[in-house]
């Protein structure tokens, strides 16, 4: 079993927990992004498009209710928190309205193949059926918008240099990842985002979390942003098991434009049958993936308590030693 395996559907899926365990503990997923759904049918959309959708909100409305929506948040917000997001931060706005369970158009990913695995199972409570692991390429998905920090984003501590060479001789030395700090990063992602917005390109944008709180480091988690809002099938959903489009997009100073790209694999989509739920759920407490750590407050152990109650997971000394 190898990764190939996974990219369409008559292709062989894992048999068992253990054999995708196996897999995706060998395979090297540097690069892949992970989201679990608990029914294998459900598809991928933002809490924002699920919302509009069940209020029947007329499509021509969505991206004007979605821009009240963020002004409502953020005008309330302010009283019940010390700090905030800088006013123009869209992406670091919709991250704490992601948080706190207000809608928004992105949808929730991490980079840990088995966090995706405890949030498909742990709310799958159907007999029959299976859940979902998605699995999205970071590289090939960022790939048509260009490179947009330059080798330094990576320097942290700015010591990397950057020549100009004219006739065999420096000219110029700069130190880039003195320059790319955080606050520039976030400042060229809201950019990015913002012009996928107005061009509505039909492509998914994986976004880091530069500021991560708590529970979203616990969860190793990121944001897929889609800059085309009521896409039936999905954004998402069109990318599976299909080559990356040869004519990309980029952002530009002039704004986003197409280029032409080599075809790679972008999405794949893993079943996780309800019968291994209760094992994955055991198996992933013994690695310490649990509600109560994925979600690090009183509320996390309350949803812990509920999946202790319905598998014994997790598996703790009191439980080993009998007290």
């Amino acid at each position: 079993m190898n990764l190939k395996s996974f990219e369409d559907e008559e292709k062989p899926q894992p048999t068992s927990w253990a054999e995708l365990l196996q897999v995706l503990v060998e395979l090297d997923l540097t690069g892949w992004i992970f989201r679990g759904l608990g029914n294998y049918t459900y598809k991928p959309v933002s809490s924002l498009e699920r919302t509009l959708q069940n209020s029947d909100v007329d499509l021509a409305d969505w991206r004007e209710r979605e821009n009240r929506a963020l002004a409502f948040f953020k005008e309330r917000a302010i009283h019940h928190r010390s700090e905030t997001p800088a006013d123009n931060d869209l992406v670091g706005w919709w991250a704490l309205m992601q948080h706190y369970g207000a809608p928004t158009r992105l949808t929730d990913w991490t980079v840990s193949p088995f966090v995706a695995c405890y949030f498909a199972y742990e709310r799958s409570v159907q007999k029959a059926g299976s859940a979902a692991l998605w699995m999205l390429n970071v590289d090939e998905c960022r790939a048509p918008f260009g490179e947009l920090f330059l080798s330094g984003r990576r320097d942290h501590m700015g010591t990397v240099a950057s020549s100009v060479h004219k006739d065999g001789e420096e000219i110029e030395r700069t130190y880039p990842g003195r320059e790319i700090t955080d606050d520039y990063m976030a400042q060229e992602e809201n950019r990015l985002v913002r012009e996928m917005i107005e061009e509505e390109c039909l492509w998914a944008l994986p976004l880091s979390i530069l500021r991560p709180d708590r529970r979203m480091a616990a969860q190793q988690a990121c944001f897929v942003c889609s800059g085309k809002l009521g896409v039936n099938p999905p954004v998402i959903e069109q990318m599976l098991c299909q080559p990356a489009p040869r004519r990309g997009i980029t952002a530009t100073d002039e704004g986003v434009r197409f280029v032409d790209r080599p075809p790679g694999h972008v999405i794949k989509k893993i079943k996780l049958p309800h019968a291994w739920r209760s094992q994955a759920l055991v198996s992933l407490a013994k690695m310490n993936i649990t509600a109560e750590t994925l979600f690090p407050d009183l509320g996390g152990v309350g949803r812990a308590t509920e999946t202790y109650v319905q598998n014994i997971a997790p598996v703790s000394l009191r439980d080993h030693l009998g007290f």
